[in-house]
């Protein structure tokens, strides 16, 4: 039986590690495509109040914002993402990821007239550009999906605004992860070998798929008491979260924050609302189930989360 401690993220094999490389070979050229995608977004502003000036302005508009903004926009947030939840402690790490969140600030404040002015095109105006540009039909439903939404569309100021506060009404996610993955302690357990090693949120999926239920209901117990312990942190997080969502909505018009939620797929909410009874109205079935799979285990009590532990 041996003590086996969290390696490092630069002790991990590299074979086991993402190959952020075929991204972009060096932080440095990250930062290079983060500077070129911020001189597209501010070039980008020339389009303000001329979208609706003939269909070819439309259609450089559109490519350059969807062929070029958009993709640029997801490449960076992509390398950001992995490289920091890589090894959320690293500092080069925590840089790429600032410099993320304040790309996308940049991107929603600079490109948010686009959606403004595309729902202010009247639609046989609109259709008569595609006719007169055959190109503009490959983005006729990126044109209907933001004008489905256009009642709630604020005005360019407001939505600049918005945009700008992206990072911060994401806050609550970030403080959460950041707790989660690296201040939260859920202290060591032993696997099937005997090794005890640490539980992490990193880890903890093999602890719970594992083959002893001894185990999976340790792991599931750790991770549970180090969230309890911090409980009232866990609450304000979430409730800072539900508000900021439900602040947004209203803002916007919408009567909730789950309501903005579906209509941006244009779901109506009278379906969820079916989803939801059936799922209540049939939920016994689903009890007989772990009935069942408990008697057939051998199990003399029901626990909570069961099947983590069965």
């Amino acid at each position: 039986m041996a003590h086996k401690r969290k390696l490092k993220r630069s002790e991990v094999p590299v074979n086991l590690t993402w190959n952020l490389t075929d991204i972009f070979k060096t932080p440095a050229d990250y930062e290079k495509a983060c500077q070129q995608t911020t001189d597209t977004i501010n070039h980008f502003s020339s389009f303000k109040d001329h979208l609706g000036d003939s269909a070819q302005n439309l259609l450089l508009a559109t490519e350059k914002l969807v062929n070029v903004i958009d993709v640029n926009i997801d490449k960076t947030w992509a390398y950001a993402e992995l490289l920091y939840a890589s090894d959320m402690t690293n500092p080069v790490a925590q840089q790429v990821k600032g410099a993320s969140d304040e790309l996308m600030a940049t991107f929603y404040a600079g490109t948010a007239f686009y959606k403004i002015e595309i729902s202010g095109i009247e639609s046989d105006k609109l259709q008569s550009y595609m006719t007169q540009e055959p190109k503009l039909l490959h983005y006729q439903f990126y044109f209907d999906k933001i004008r489905l939404n256009s009642a709630h569309q604020l005005t360019a100021t407001e939505e600049k605004l918005l945009g700008v506060l992206n990072a911060t009404l994401q806050s609550p996610n970030d403080v959460f992860d950041t707790l989660n993955d690296i201040d939260l302690n859920f202290g060591t357990l032993r696997d099937e070998n005997g090794d005890e090693i640490e539980l992490t949120m990193g880890n903890a999926s093999q602890f719970i798929q594992s083959q002893n239920r001894d185990i999976r209901k340790k792991a599931v117990d750790m991770i549970a008491h180090a969230h309890i312990s911090v409980s009232h942190t866990m609450a304000k997080l979430y409730n800072t979260h539900v508000h900021s969502q439900n602040t947004i909505a209203a803002l916007r018009g919408y009567h909730s924050a789950r309501s903005q939620q579906l209509a941006q797929n244009n779901i109506p909410e009278a379906l969820y609302d079916v989803l939801i009874s059936k799922t209540h109205e049939h939920i016994n079935t689903v009890y007989r189930y772990y009935d069942l799979r408990k008697k057939c285990l051998g199990l003399s009590n029901y626990i909570i989360m069961t099947y983590l532990y069965h």
